[in-house]
């Protein structure tokens, strides 16, 4: 039943692409839209006569909108630059540098959407097709079910993807066997697993926006859906499948770890490469990124270790201030002595950001964690444009590749070498 109805929907996408109107049909759309427009028009001029009388200030048109290529030679008004100027001169619905209003900004279309049931693996896929990207979002923890697979801390041994000998390499990795099912456990219909179909819908939607291939990826998500997209990133960065990909930007929010230590080698490898960038930020006082500590297993007891370049948020107010007034708040477990693996322990000590629960709820929710990269953002600019940045490495904000290369010790030279 479940694939009946896929292949209805599918047969109805194939459908929508072609036209389905004769040519009187068109002619009446035509035709009407020419009535709606007219309409529109006489709205927008009632409405500047109204602001005209209710202000009592004479409109000035010092600098009419030009087409371009017609300075010189006899003049018309450009209409669709003119509309674009007047939306954007308008109020916005929502708050500048929101969640949504950073979504309606940034020209993303959301071409595909999956959440044939709650218990299942719930993602969609964007694209921006100006900068030929295609952008993976995993969605976190809403209902039971997920609660019960964030709690399976016990690991699962999975076969190592990367071929290539590396420092630390392993043949099996464990891996957090609730996140890892989610991904890993094959369909009764299809025979493929949820990570499966995930790749062969990003690849068709990359290919389809460039022919070529030569499309960029981002993964992303929160909570639940950020241990999704930790793992998801792994795979695809070592799939002979995506060697055609320069790079896969991986940008997760509050996310628990998800493999132990087999899994951080393997991972570290990637990033040496130049396959992976990884930008992990966490809330302080958000004890979710500070779980699991270990499996529980006592024939086969393993710790969990976080991946990617850690990028903590603090809270607006005066200690925030007082850490960022320097740098950000950056860190990437380079050294793996047992010095240093203390220190990134005590570091991310759970007592340490101990809360209430109503101080928890707030502090993991992606609308606070916005707050905070809004607050890291305009103060670091704020402080540039002052007096306390006089270095002219500290004035600006740096990209993802820029911290690798700072914190990492890892440059894009490194990016040429292959697995």
């Amino acid at each position: 039943m479940v694939t009946t109805s896929r292949n209805i929907v599918r047969k109805w996408i194939e459908d929508s692409k072609v036209s389905q109107y004769d040519k009187e049909t068109e002619e009446m759309i035509v035709a009407l839209r020419r009535k709606v427009a007219r309409h529109r028009w006489r709205r927008a001029i009632s409405a500047v006569r109204l602001s005209y009388k209710l202000s009592g200030k004479r409109p000035e048109f010092n600098n009419p909108v030009i087409a371009p290529g017609c300075e010189n030679e006899n003049r018309f008004v450009d209409l669709n630059q003119m509309m674009s100027d007047v939306v954007r001169k308008q109020p916005k619905y929502f708050k500048e540098g929101s969640i949504m209003d950073n979504l309606i900004e940034s020209g993303i279309e959301v071409v595909w959407f999956s959440d044939l049931t709650q218990n299942d693996v719930v993602y969609g896929i964007c694209c921006q097709r100006e900068e030929k990207k295609v952008t993976v979002v995993f969605r976190g923890t809403v209902n039971s079910h997920n609660w019960s697979m964030n709690l399976k801390f016990d690991t699962n041994e999975y076969r190592n993807p990367i071929k290539t000998k590396y420092p630390g390499r392993e043949d099996e990795l464990s891996l957090h066997s609730g996140f890892a099912l989610y991904l890993m456990r094959r369909r009764k219909d299809t025979g493929l697993t949820k990570m499966q179909e995930i790749f062969n819908k990003v690849d068709a939607i990359g290919r389809e926006m460039c022919p070529d291939g030569n499309y960029k990826l981002s993964i992303t998500g929160h909570s639940l859906g950020g241990a999704l997209a930790t793992l998801f990133g792994f795979y695809v960065g070592a799939k002979p499948m995506f060697s055609h990909l320069s790079r896969v930007y991986i940008w997760t929010y509050a996310a628990p770890r998800v493999g132990c230590n087999a899994f951080f080698h393997a991972y570290q490898y990637l990033e040496r490469i130049g396959r992976i960038r990884h930008a992990r930020f966490s809330n302080t006082q958000d004890i979710v990124p500070l779980i699991p500590f270990c499996n529980f297993e006592i024939d086969d007891l393993q710790f969990y270790q976080h991946v990617g370049m850690r990028v903590q948020l603090h809270n607006t107010g005066r200690i925030g201030k007082m850490k960022l007034r320097h740098a950000l708040d950056v860190t990437y477990p380079l050294r793996h002595d047992w010095l240093s693996r203390l220190k990134r322990v005590f570091m991310n000590n759970i007592f340490a950001n101990l809360t209430t629960l109503k101080g928890f709820g707030n502090n993991h929710t992606p609308a606070e964690m916005q707050r905070r990269l809004l607050f890291a953002s305009h103060f670091k600019q704020a402080l540039a444009s002052g007096a306390y940045f006089a270095d002219n490495k500290r004035n600006k904000i740096k990209s993802l590749d820029e911290y690798y290369s700072i914190r990492a010790q890892m440059h894009d030279s490194n990016s040429d070498m292959s697995p």
